[in-house]
């Protein structure tokens, strides 16, 4: 059930963010973890639009 929650709850924070930044841009390499207990990305940079 955790990694399920887990999922659902990134789905809806990434789904959130670019709703409300629908012109979000990379601003750079993502990078990844270099774990392999905790996959994923620790940073990815991101533009955000001039207000």
């Amino acid at each position: 059930m955790g990694a399920a929650l887990a999922r659902l709850e990134g789905e809806i924070g990434l789904r959130a963010l670019f709703d409300r930044y629908p012109d979000l841009t990379p601003a750079g390499k993502p990078h990844r973890r270099p774990t392999r207990v905790l996959r994923g990305y620790d940073r990815v940079p991101v533009r955000l639009p001039p207000a």
